[in-house]
Protein backbone atom coordinates (compact mmCIF):
# COMPACT_ATOMS: atom_id res chain seq x y z
CA UNK A 1 0.00 0.00 0.00
CA UNK A 2 1.48 3.35 -1.07
CA UNK A 3 2.15 6.01 1.56
CA UNK A 4 -0.16 9.01 1.42
CA UNK A 5 1.20 12.02 -0.43
CA UNK A 6 1.71 15.12 1.67
CA UNK A 7 -0.98 17.76 1.31
CA UNK A 8 -0.26 20.86 -0.75
CA UNK A 9 -0.07 23.20 2.24
CA UNK A 10 2.61 21.04 3.88
CA UNK A 11 4.57 20.87 0.61
CA UNK A 12 4.32 24.64 0.18
CA UNK A 13 5.52 25.26 3.76
CA UNK A 14 8.38 22.74 3.39
CA UNK A 15 9.40 24.25 0.06
CA UNK A 16 9.67 27.64 1.70
CA UNK A 17 11.75 26.23 4.56
CA UNK A 18 14.00 24.34 2.15
CA UNK A 19 14.50 27.46 0.03
CA UNK A 20 15.58 29.43 3.09
CA UNK A 21 17.95 26.59 4.08
CA UNK A 22 19.49 26.49 0.61
CA UNK A 23 20.10 30.26 0.66
CA UNK A 24 21.69 30.06 4.11
CA UNK A 25 23.94 27.13 3.22
CA UNK A 26 25.00 28.80 -0.02
CA UNK A 27 26.06 31.86 1.96
CA UNK A 28 27.90 29.81 4.60
CA UNK A 29 29.61 27.38 2.20
CA UNK A 30 29.98 29.24 -1.11
CA UNK A 31 32.59 26.83 -2.52
CA UNK A 32 31.38 23.58 -0.97
CA UNK A 33 27.62 23.46 -1.48
CA UNK A 34 25.46 22.63 -4.48
CA UNK A 35 21.87 21.52 -5.04
CA UNK A 36 19.45 20.79 -7.89
CA UNK A 37 15.67 20.18 -8.09
CA UNK A 38 14.66 16.52 -7.90
CA UNK A 39 11.59 14.63 -9.18
CA UNK A 40 8.86 13.56 -6.72
CA UNK A 41 8.75 12.24 -4.11
CA UNK A 42 11.90 14.36 -3.61
CA UNK A 43 12.12 18.11 -3.80
CA UNK A 44 15.89 18.72 -3.93
CA UNK A 45 19.16 16.78 -3.92
CA UNK A 46 22.75 17.92 -3.66
CA UNK A 47 25.97 17.74 -1.68
CA UNK A 48 27.74 19.59 1.11
CA UNK A 49 31.58 19.51 1.44
CA UNK A 50 33.01 19.10 4.96
CA UNK A 51 36.52 20.55 5.26
CA UNK A 52 38.89 18.55 7.43
CA UNK A 53 40.55 20.20 10.44
CA UNK A 54 43.88 18.53 11.24
CA UNK A 55 44.87 17.92 14.88
CA UNK A 56 48.25 19.62 14.17
CA UNK A 57 49.87 21.62 11.39
CA UNK A 58 51.52 18.52 9.92
CA UNK A 59 49.94 15.10 9.62
CA UNK A 60 51.89 11.92 8.89
CA UNK A 61 50.17 9.61 6.39
CA UNK A 62 51.23 6.04 5.59
CA UNK A 63 49.92 3.29 3.36
CA UNK A 64 48.35 0.37 5.19
CA UNK A 65 50.04 -2.34 3.12
CA UNK A 66 53.42 -2.98 1.41
CA UNK A 67 53.93 -1.23 -1.93
CA UNK A 68 56.50 -1.39 -4.72
CA UNK A 69 59.73 0.56 -4.21
CA UNK A 70 58.84 3.03 -6.96
CA UNK A 71 55.51 3.93 -5.30
CA UNK A 72 54.90 6.46 -2.55
CA UNK A 73 54.59 4.81 0.88
CA UNK A 74 54.39 7.80 3.25
CA UNK A 75 54.05 11.58 3.28
CA UNK A 76 53.57 14.54 5.61
CA UNK A 77 50.70 16.82 4.64
CA UNK A 78 49.05 19.99 5.90
CA UNK A 79 45.58 19.35 4.50
CA UNK A 80 43.25 16.50 3.55
CA UNK A 81 40.58 16.26 0.85
CA UNK A 82 37.14 17.16 2.25
CA UNK A 83 34.46 14.61 3.03
CA UNK A 84 31.16 15.01 1.15
CA UNK A 85 27.63 14.78 2.57
CA UNK A 86 25.15 13.76 -0.13
CA UNK A 87 21.57 14.74 0.68
CA UNK A 88 18.10 14.15 -0.76
CA UNK A 89 15.19 16.20 0.62
CA UNK A 90 11.65 14.74 0.46
CA UNK A 91 8.74 17.06 -0.44
CA UNK A 92 7.59 17.09 3.20
CA UNK A 93 11.09 17.74 4.68
CA UNK A 94 11.52 19.03 7.37
CA UNK A 95 7.88 18.96 8.60
CA UNK A 96 7.16 15.26 8.40
CA UNK A 97 10.24 13.48 6.93
CA UNK A 98 13.97 13.73 7.77
CA UNK A 99 16.64 14.49 5.20
CA UNK A 100 18.17 11.41 3.58
CA UNK A 101 21.98 11.72 3.99
CA UNK A 102 25.11 9.67 3.30
CA UNK A 103 28.83 10.42 3.48
CA UNK A 104 31.54 9.67 0.95
CA UNK A 105 35.31 10.27 1.30
CA UNK A 106 38.11 9.04 -0.99
CA UNK A 107 40.69 8.42 1.73
CA UNK A 108 38.74 7.24 4.79
CA UNK A 109 38.84 3.54 5.72
CA UNK A 110 35.48 1.78 5.27
CA UNK A 111 34.83 1.45 9.02
CA UNK A 112 35.45 5.17 9.60
CA UNK A 113 33.29 6.07 6.62
CA UNK A 114 30.40 3.95 7.97
CA UNK A 115 30.75 5.69 11.34
CA UNK A 116 30.53 9.13 9.69
CA UNK A 117 27.42 8.12 7.70
CA UNK A 118 25.80 6.92 10.94
CA UNK A 119 26.63 10.25 12.64
CA UNK A 120 25.09 12.15 9.71
CA UNK A 121 21.89 10.05 9.80
CA UNK A 122 21.56 10.48 13.55
CA UNK A 123 21.94 14.26 13.23
CA UNK A 124 19.28 14.39 10.50
CA UNK A 125 16.84 12.38 12.60
CA UNK A 126 17.53 14.40 15.75
CA UNK A 127 16.56 17.66 14.02
CA UNK A 128 12.87 16.72 14.12
CA UNK A 129 10.82 19.27 12.20
CA UNK A 130 13.73 21.73 11.90
CA UNK A 131 16.07 22.03 8.94
CA UNK A 132 19.01 19.68 9.55
CA UNK A 133 21.75 20.04 6.93
CA UNK A 134 23.88 22.48 8.91
CA UNK A 135 23.63 20.16 11.95
CA UNK A 136 24.53 17.19 9.74
CA UNK A 137 27.60 19.11 8.50
CA UNK A 138 28.64 19.88 12.08
CA UNK A 139 28.18 16.26 13.18
CA UNK A 140 30.30 14.91 10.33
CA UNK A 141 33.01 17.53 10.99
CA UNK A 142 33.10 16.56 14.69
CA UNK A 143 33.28 12.85 13.87
CA UNK A 144 36.16 13.51 11.45
CA UNK A 145 38.04 15.53 14.05
CA UNK A 146 37.62 12.75 16.62
CA UNK A 147 38.82 10.11 14.17
CA UNK A 148 41.95 12.08 13.16
CA UNK A 149 42.87 12.85 16.76
CA UNK A 150 43.23 9.10 17.37
CA UNK A 151 44.92 8.34 14.03
CA UNK A 152 48.67 8.92 14.41
CA UNK A 153 49.81 8.29 11.76
CA UNK A 154 46.84 8.17 9.43
CA UNK A 155 46.88 4.84 7.59
CA UNK A 156 45.23 4.73 4.16
CA UNK A 157 45.14 2.63 1.01
CA UNK A 158 47.99 3.18 -1.55
CA UNK A 159 45.70 4.91 -4.06
CA UNK A 160 44.30 7.17 -1.36
CA UNK A 161 47.79 8.40 -0.44
CA UNK A 162 48.36 9.65 -3.98
CA UNK A 163 45.02 11.51 -3.83
CA UNK A 164 45.92 13.09 -0.49
CA UNK A 165 49.36 14.28 -1.64
CA UNK A 166 47.93 15.73 -4.86
CA UNK A 167 45.25 17.61 -2.90
CA UNK A 168 47.78 18.94 -0.39
CA UNK A 169 50.01 20.23 -3.19
CA UNK A 170 47.09 22.02 -4.83
CA UNK A 171 46.09 23.64 -1.53
CA UNK A 172 49.63 24.83 -0.84
CA UNK A 173 49.95 26.13 -4.39
CA UNK A 174 46.71 28.09 -4.10
CA UNK A 175 47.78 29.58 -0.76
CA UNK A 176 51.18 30.43 -2.17
CA UNK A 177 49.74 32.26 -5.17
CA UNK A 178 47.70 34.57 -2.93
CA UNK A 179 50.51 35.44 -0.49
CA UNK A 180 53.01 38.28 -0.78
CA UNK A 181 56.78 37.94 -0.42
CA UNK A 182 59.90 40.02 -1.10
CA UNK A 183 62.21 38.84 -3.88
CA UNK A 184 65.82 38.91 -2.62
CA UNK A 185 67.13 39.62 -6.11
CA UNK A 186 65.11 42.73 -7.03
CA UNK A 187 63.88 43.48 -3.44
CA UNK A 188 60.32 44.22 -4.63
CA UNK A 189 57.17 42.77 -2.97
CA UNK A 190 55.46 40.21 -5.23
CA UNK A 191 52.50 37.84 -5.15
CA UNK A 192 53.11 34.11 -5.25
CA UNK A 193 51.55 33.82 -8.71
CA UNK A 194 54.57 35.76 -10.07
CA UNK A 195 57.13 33.71 -8.13
CA UNK A 196 58.94 30.42 -8.20
CA UNK A 197 60.07 28.38 -5.21
CA UNK A 198 63.32 26.49 -5.58
CA UNK A 199 63.01 22.74 -5.00
CA UNK A 200 64.44 21.51 -1.74
CA UNK A 201 64.93 24.77 0.16
CA UNK A 202 61.69 26.45 -1.01
CA UNK A 203 63.16 29.98 -1.15
CA UNK A 204 61.07 32.36 -3.26
CA UNK A 205 62.20 34.63 -6.09
CA UNK A 206 60.57 36.47 -8.97
CA UNK A 207 60.30 34.18 -11.96
CA UNK A 208 61.79 36.90 -14.15
CA UNK A 209 64.69 37.58 -11.75
CA UNK A 210 65.61 33.90 -11.28
CA UNK A 211 65.26 33.28 -15.02
CA UNK A 212 67.73 36.05 -15.87
CA UNK A 213 70.10 34.96 -13.08
CA UNK A 214 70.28 31.35 -14.24
CA UNK A 215 70.50 32.31 -17.93
CA UNK A 216 73.60 34.43 -17.23
CA UNK A 217 75.23 31.56 -15.32
CA UNK A 218 74.54 29.00 -18.04
CA UNK A 219 75.56 31.28 -20.90
CA UNK A 220 78.83 32.07 -19.13
CA UNK A 221 79.68 28.44 -18.38
CA UNK A 222 79.26 28.43 -14.58
CA UNK A 223 77.13 25.30 -14.00
CA UNK A 224 78.00 24.77 -10.32
CA UNK A 225 76.74 28.24 -9.45
CA UNK A 226 73.23 27.35 -10.63
CA UNK A 227 71.98 27.11 -7.05
CA UNK A 228 69.65 28.97 -4.75
CA UNK A 229 71.00 32.55 -4.46
CA UNK A 230 69.48 33.04 -0.99
CA UNK A 231 72.27 34.07 1.44
CA UNK A 232 71.11 31.55 4.06
CA UNK A 233 70.85 28.60 1.69
CA UNK A 234 73.68 26.04 2.09
CA UNK A 235 76.50 28.59 2.43
CA UNK A 236 79.26 25.97 2.32
CA UNK A 237 77.91 24.54 -0.91
CA UNK A 238 77.47 28.01 -2.43
CA UNK A 239 81.06 28.86 -1.43
CA UNK A 240 82.38 25.81 -3.23
CA UNK A 241 80.27 26.67 -6.24
CA UNK A 242 81.66 30.19 -6.29
CA UNK A 243 85.10 28.70 -6.71
CA UNK A 244 83.80 26.72 -9.67
CA UNK A 245 84.19 23.33 -7.96
CA UNK A 246 81.81 20.77 -6.44
CA UNK A 247 81.52 20.65 -2.67
CA UNK A 248 83.06 17.91 -0.52
CA UNK A 249 79.91 15.78 -0.56
CA UNK A 250 79.65 15.98 -4.35
CA UNK A 251 83.34 15.08 -4.75
CA UNK A 252 82.57 11.61 -3.37
CA UNK A 253 79.98 10.97 -6.11
CA UNK A 254 80.47 10.28 -9.79
CA UNK A 255 79.23 12.83 -12.33
CA UNK A 256 75.82 11.26 -12.90
CA UNK A 257 75.19 10.92 -9.16
CA UNK A 258 76.22 14.55 -8.63
CA UNK A 259 73.70 15.63 -11.27
CA UNK A 260 70.95 13.49 -9.75
CA UNK A 261 71.67 14.92 -6.27
CA UNK A 262 71.79 18.54 -7.44
CA UNK A 263 69.19 20.63 -5.56
CA UNK A 264 68.06 22.39 -8.75
CA UNK A 265 66.44 19.68 -10.84
CA UNK A 266 66.46 19.49 -14.63
CA UNK A 267 62.64 19.56 -14.66
CA UNK A 268 62.64 22.82 -12.67
CA UNK A 269 65.24 24.39 -14.97
CA UNK A 270 63.38 23.30 -18.10
CA UNK A 271 60.24 25.06 -16.86
CA UNK A 272 62.26 28.18 -15.96
CA UNK A 273 64.86 28.65 -18.72
CA UNK A 274 63.76 26.20 -21.43
CA UNK A 275 64.90 22.78 -22.65
CA UNK A 276 67.82 24.04 -24.79
CA UNK A 277 69.57 25.91 -21.97
CA UNK A 278 68.84 23.09 -19.53
CA UNK A 279 70.57 20.65 -21.90
CA UNK A 280 73.50 23.08 -22.14
CA UNK A 281 73.68 23.32 -18.34
CA UNK A 282 73.56 19.53 -18.00
CA UNK A 283 76.45 19.15 -20.46
CA UNK A 284 78.48 21.84 -18.66
CA UNK A 285 77.82 20.27 -15.26
CA UNK A 286 78.80 16.77 -16.36
CA UNK A 287 81.92 17.95 -18.22
CA UNK A 288 83.08 19.91 -15.15
CA UNK A 289 82.44 16.88 -12.95
CA UNK A 290 84.22 14.58 -15.41
CA UNK A 291 87.25 16.89 -15.51
CA UNK A 292 87.62 16.69 -11.72
CA UNK A 293 87.20 12.90 -11.61
CA UNK A 294 90.56 11.02 -11.80
CA UNK A 295 88.81 7.98 -13.27
CA UNK A 296 87.45 9.95 -16.25
CA UNK A 297 89.08 10.46 -19.66
CA UNK A 298 87.81 11.62 -23.05
CA UNK A 299 87.02 9.16 -25.81
CA UNK A 300 89.95 8.49 -28.15
CA UNK A 301 87.66 8.51 -31.19
CA UNK A 302 87.88 11.86 -32.96
CA UNK A 303 84.25 11.55 -34.08
CA UNK A 304 83.05 11.11 -30.48
CA UNK A 305 85.15 12.82 -27.81
CA UNK A 306 82.66 11.85 -25.11
CA UNK A 307 83.49 11.04 -21.48
CA UNK A 308 85.10 7.68 -20.80
CA UNK A 309 85.60 5.93 -17.48
CA UNK A 310 88.48 3.69 -16.43
CA UNK A 311 89.24 1.65 -13.32
CA UNK A 312 91.48 3.36 -10.78
CA UNK A 313 92.85 0.12 -9.30
CA UNK A 314 93.22 -3.53 -10.19
CA UNK A 315 94.74 -5.09 -13.31
CA UNK A 316 92.61 -3.15 -15.80
CA UNK A 317 93.69 0.39 -14.95
CA UNK A 318 94.61 0.92 -18.60
CA UNK A 319 91.16 -0.05 -19.93
CA UNK A 320 88.83 2.89 -20.59
CA UNK A 321 85.29 2.68 -22.00
CA UNK A 322 83.44 5.61 -23.56
CA UNK A 323 80.09 6.27 -21.92
CA UNK A 324 78.63 7.50 -25.22
CA UNK A 325 79.87 5.21 -28.02
CA UNK A 326 81.10 2.32 -25.78
CA UNK A 327 84.51 2.34 -27.51
CA UNK A 328 87.10 0.44 -25.42
CA UNK A 329 90.62 1.83 -25.64
CA UNK A 330 93.91 2.02 -23.79
CA UNK A 331 94.03 4.98 -21.42
CA UNK A 332 97.78 5.38 -21.97
CA UNK A 333 98.27 5.22 -25.74
CA UNK A 334 94.64 5.86 -26.91
CA UNK A 335 94.76 2.87 -29.26
CA UNK A 336 91.97 0.31 -29.30
CA UNK A 337 92.16 -1.95 -26.26
CA UNK A 338 95.15 -4.26 -26.77
CA UNK A 339 95.06 -6.14 -23.47
CA UNK A 340 97.51 -6.18 -20.61
CA UNK A 341 99.91 -8.65 -22.23
CA UNK A 342 100.92 -6.18 -24.94
CA UNK A 343 102.65 -2.94 -24.06
CA UNK A 344 101.64 0.42 -25.49
CA UNK A 345 103.20 1.72 -28.69
CA UNK A 346 105.81 4.28 -27.65
CA UNK A 347 105.16 7.41 -29.68
CA UNK A 348 107.36 9.62 -27.52
CA UNK A 349 110.40 7.47 -26.82
CA UNK A 350 112.34 10.32 -25.24
CA UNK A 351 109.44 11.13 -22.93
CA UNK A 352 108.95 7.48 -21.94
CA UNK A 353 112.67 7.03 -21.31
CA UNK A 354 112.88 10.23 -19.23
CA UNK A 355 109.89 9.14 -17.14
CA UNK A 356 111.52 5.74 -16.59
CA UNK A 357 114.86 7.25 -15.58
CA UNK A 358 113.16 9.75 -13.25
CA UNK A 359 111.15 6.96 -11.64
CA UNK A 360 114.27 4.82 -11.08
CA UNK A 361 115.98 7.82 -9.49
CA UNK A 362 113.14 8.59 -7.05
CA UNK A 363 114.65 8.67 -3.53
CA UNK A 364 111.45 7.36 -1.89
CA UNK A 365 111.49 3.53 -2.24
CA UNK A 366 107.70 3.11 -2.02
CA UNK A 367 107.03 5.93 -4.47
CA UNK A 368 109.81 4.69 -6.77
CA UNK A 369 108.35 1.19 -6.87
CA UNK A 370 104.88 2.53 -7.67
CA UNK A 371 106.13 4.82 -10.48
CA UNK A 372 108.28 2.10 -12.04
CA UNK A 373 105.40 -0.41 -11.87
CA UNK A 374 103.03 2.02 -13.62
CA UNK A 375 105.51 2.48 -16.47
CA UNK A 376 106.14 -1.27 -16.74
CA UNK A 377 102.40 -1.89 -16.97
CA UNK A 378 102.05 0.84 -19.58
CA UNK A 379 104.94 0.08 -21.94
CA UNK A 380 106.14 -3.39 -20.95
CA UNK A 381 109.50 -4.33 -19.42
CA UNK A 382 111.04 -5.41 -22.73
CA UNK A 383 110.26 -2.05 -24.36
CA UNK A 384 111.67 -0.02 -21.48
CA UNK A 385 114.78 -2.23 -21.22
CA UNK A 386 115.38 -1.74 -24.95
CA UNK A 387 115.04 2.03 -24.65
CA UNK A 388 117.30 2.05 -21.61
CA UNK A 389 119.99 -0.05 -23.35
CA UNK A 390 119.92 2.21 -26.40
CA UNK A 391 120.22 5.24 -24.14
CA UNK A 392 123.19 3.76 -22.24
CA UNK A 393 124.91 2.81 -25.53
CA UNK A 394 124.40 6.30 -26.83
CA UNK A 395 125.79 7.86 -23.67
CA UNK A 396 128.87 5.61 -23.86
CA UNK A 397 129.41 6.63 -27.49
CA UNK A 398 129.08 10.31 -26.66
CA UNK A 399 131.55 9.92 -23.80
CA UNK A 400 134.09 8.23 -26.08
CA UNK A 401 133.63 10.93 -28.73
CA UNK A 402 133.97 13.62 -26.08
CA UNK A 403 137.24 12.08 -24.88
CA UNK A 404 138.76 11.22 -28.28
CA UNK A 405 137.42 13.59 -30.94
CA UNK A 406 138.55 17.07 -31.96
CA UNK A 407 135.92 19.76 -32.44
CA UNK A 408 135.67 21.92 -35.57
CA UNK A 409 136.30 25.54 -34.47
CA UNK A 410 133.66 26.82 -36.90
CA UNK A 411 130.66 24.46 -36.57
CA UNK A 412 131.64 22.41 -33.48
CA UNK A 413 131.22 19.10 -35.31
CA UNK A 414 133.17 16.30 -33.59
CA UNK A 415 135.91 14.92 -35.87
CA UNK A 416 137.68 11.58 -35.48
CA UNK A 417 140.88 11.16 -37.47
CA UNK A 418 141.44 7.64 -38.70
CA UNK A 419 144.57 8.29 -40.77
CA UNK A 420 146.71 11.01 -42.28
CA UNK A 421 148.31 14.19 -40.99
CA UNK A 422 147.02 16.58 -38.33
CA UNK A 423 145.86 19.18 -40.84
CA UNK A 424 142.11 18.58 -40.88
CA UNK A 425 139.35 19.73 -43.23
CA UNK A 426 135.82 19.60 -41.72
CA UNK A 427 133.45 17.49 -43.82
CA UNK A 428 130.47 19.56 -42.57
CA UNK A 429 131.53 23.16 -43.16
CA UNK A 430 134.92 22.83 -44.95
CA UNK A 431 136.95 24.68 -42.29
CA UNK A 432 140.69 23.91 -41.94
CA UNK A 433 142.06 23.36 -38.45
CA UNK A 434 144.76 21.61 -36.45
CA UNK A 435 143.71 18.25 -35.04
CA UNK A 436 146.15 18.56 -32.13
CA UNK A 437 145.24 21.99 -30.69
CA UNK A 438 142.02 22.80 -32.57
CA UNK A 439 143.35 26.11 -33.98
CA UNK A 440 141.61 27.27 -37.16
CA UNK A 441 143.89 27.51 -40.21
CA UNK A 442 141.62 29.37 -42.63
CA UNK A 443 143.48 32.63 -42.00
CA UNK A 444 146.85 31.23 -43.21
CA UNK A 445 147.89 31.47 -46.84
CA UNK A 446 149.80 28.24 -46.35
CA UNK A 447 147.88 26.05 -43.95
CA UNK A 448 151.08 24.14 -43.10
CA UNK A 449 152.82 27.23 -41.68
CA UNK A 450 151.10 26.27 -38.40
CA UNK A 451 153.30 23.18 -38.31
CA UNK A 452 156.58 24.85 -39.45
CA UNK A 453 156.73 28.38 -38.07
CA UNK A 454 159.00 29.05 -35.16
CA UNK A 455 156.94 29.67 -32.02
CA UNK A 456 153.96 27.53 -33.07
CA UNK A 457 152.93 25.05 -30.41
CA UNK A 458 152.43 22.42 -33.09
CA UNK A 459 155.71 23.03 -34.99
CA UNK A 460 157.00 19.73 -36.30
CA UNK A 461 153.82 17.86 -35.28
CA UNK A 462 152.15 17.52 -38.66
CA UNK A 463 152.43 13.74 -38.47
CA UNK A 464 152.59 13.33 -34.73
CA UNK A 465 151.11 10.05 -33.67
CA UNK A 466 151.55 8.37 -37.02
CA UNK A 467 154.20 6.07 -38.48
CA UNK A 468 155.18 7.78 -41.75
CA UNK A 469 156.62 5.69 -44.60
CA UNK A 470 159.34 7.12 -46.81
CA UNK A 471 157.09 7.93 -49.73
CA UNK A 472 154.69 9.89 -47.52
CA UNK A 473 157.64 11.67 -45.91
CA UNK A 474 158.96 12.82 -49.29
CA UNK A 475 155.48 14.02 -50.32
CA UNK A 476 155.13 16.01 -47.12
CA UNK A 477 158.51 17.66 -47.62
CA UNK A 478 157.52 18.76 -51.12
CA UNK A 479 154.17 20.15 -49.80
CA UNK A 480 155.93 22.12 -47.11
CA UNK A 481 158.45 23.50 -49.56
CA UNK A 482 156.17 24.41 -52.45
CA UNK A 483 152.71 24.78 -50.83
CA UNK A 484 149.71 22.50 -50.33
CA UNK A 485 148.42 22.95 -53.91
CA UNK A 486 151.56 21.49 -55.49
Amino acid sequence: MNAASPDESTVALCDELQTEEMVALDAIFPDGFQWTPAPAPLARRGFLAVDVVLPSSDLAVEVDQPVAKNLLSSATVQSLPPATVDFALPLDYPADSPARVSVRCSWLPEAALASLSEAATDAASAAGSDVALFEVHAAVAAALETFLAAASPLRVAPGALETIVHHDQNVRRAAFRSQQYTCLICLYPRFGKDAVALPGCGHLFCRACLHDFFVVLVDNGMPHQVRCPHPDCAPSARGAAAAGAPDAQEAELDAEAQLAAHPVTAAFLTDLIGAARTAKWTEQFLNRAYASDPSMLWCARVTCGGPARRATDGVYTRLATCLHCKYAFCAHCNRGWHGNAQGCAVRDQQGALKAYLDARADPDPAHREKRVLELLLRYGRATLDRLLQAYEDEQATLAWVRDNAAVCPRCATPVIKSDGCNHMSCATCGAHFCYICGTGLDGLANKYDHFTKVGSSCRGKLFEGLVIDEEANELAAVQIAFGEDW
